[in-house]
Formats: structure tokens, sequence, C-alpha cells
């Protein structure tokens, strides 16, 4: 998971344990600058195979087989051109491995106060629609990949139309990681085949 300092990252993670404990929970420690648990992501510092913990022959357990992006929706009408130019970055390496990204548009009461009232109608609100439309075109991904959700910040009970909108954005990360596993299988397969089929044509030659 990527993205600005302050995207409700590890927030995002502590929504959803908090959907499936039944219960508020803040296992990942959540803050700004230093103090979050999520690490800093560099587009242009690959890692390479003198990179530390590099794996040589990774297992599909070892692969990142979809891309999280984390924005604060109230910072999207103020994307500098550095934080816009980084998350295109990230989306483009991303596609460069063919590799699957979403984006969670987090704290969006603070763009549309009024869902407070009624978490069911936030697909509907003309205000998160119009900012799910400004980040998919910054980062220059489908709008039907932008999930605008709220985390548990200030509530002490879950509630279960905020669930909902993690647990959507959730079903879709689980589909296009399953895309993704099996497009690596398939191509993986393939070129096991295209091997083996010319190991054979050079020991009949």
């Amino acid at each position: 998971m990527f993205g600005p300092v302050g995207g409700g990252k590890s927030s995002c993670v502590n929504t959803l344990l908090s959907t499936f404990a039944g219960r508020i929970s803040q296992r990942a420690s959540t803050g700004c600058g230093r103090t979050g648990t999520t690490t800093s992501f560099h587009p242009s510092a690959h890692i390479t195979w003198k990179s530390e913990k590099f794996v040589q022959k990774p297992t599909m357990n070892h692969r990142i087989h979809c891309g999280v992006i984390g924005i604060d929706a109230s910072t999207v009408d103020v994307f500098t051109d550095e934080n816009t130019s980084k998350l295109k970055a990230l989306k483009s390496l991303m596609d460069e491995k063919g590799i699957p990204c979403v984006v969670l548009l987090t704290k969006i009461d603070k763009v549309a106060p009024e869902l407070e009232d009624n978490w069911k109608t936030t697909f509907k609100d003309p205000n998160i629609k119009e900012c799910v439309d400004k980040a998919a075109t910054a980062i220059g991904i489908s709008r039907n990949n932008v999930h605008p959700v709220k985390n548990y910040e200030i509530e002490v009970e879950v509630d279960e139309d905020l669930n909902v909108l993690s647990l959507l954005a959730l079903r879709q990360i689980i589909h296009l990681s399953m895309d993704h596993m099996e497009n690596v299988k398939l191509r993986e397969d393939g070129n096991a085949v295209s091997e083996s089929a010319e190991a054979v044509g050079s020991d009949t030659a």
C-alpha cells in the first residue's frame, strides 16, 4: 500500500480489521510522518538484486499481486505537480510489471460531510463522484478502480454501512489479485512449455 503521508493508509488496515473483528481495532499504529506503519516508496529507486532481502526466485507469496494507493480525498483538489508525478510514476511502474492497481479515497467525510447521516448514498453523492473523477484523471486509472472509503478515526463502535464501503474495496482488490495470479501462472506455464519444446528440439537436432 502506497501513497502520500497522512493519506490514511494505516487507518485503512485498522478499519478492515475492525470490520472483521466486529469492534474497533487499532493494531496498526497510525499517524503522520514517521509514526505510521506504512513505509516510504520511491519509484525512481527500483529494487535490484543487490537490495536487502531480495528474493532471486520469488514464489507467489513473495510477489505483489495488487497495488493499493491511499489518498486523502480532501487533498485531491490541491494535488501538487510533484505529488501527481509521483503517483503517476507508481501507477506506470505497476503497469510495466503487469500489476493491477486500485485507489482508496479516504476521509470522504471531509469532502461530503452530509454523508455522515447516510453512508448508503456515498456512490450517488455528487461531491464524491467529482472527487473520484479527479483522482482517476490525476493518476491515470479507471474510475471503477477508485474506491471512496471512510476509516474509523473518532468512532468507538463499528458501523455496518461504513464496513460495506471498505469491504467493497477489499473485494475488488481480491478479484484483481486473483486475476493477476492467474495471468502469472499462465505466463509461467507457457514459458515452461516453450523451454521444454526448445530442449526437445535441441536434443533431436
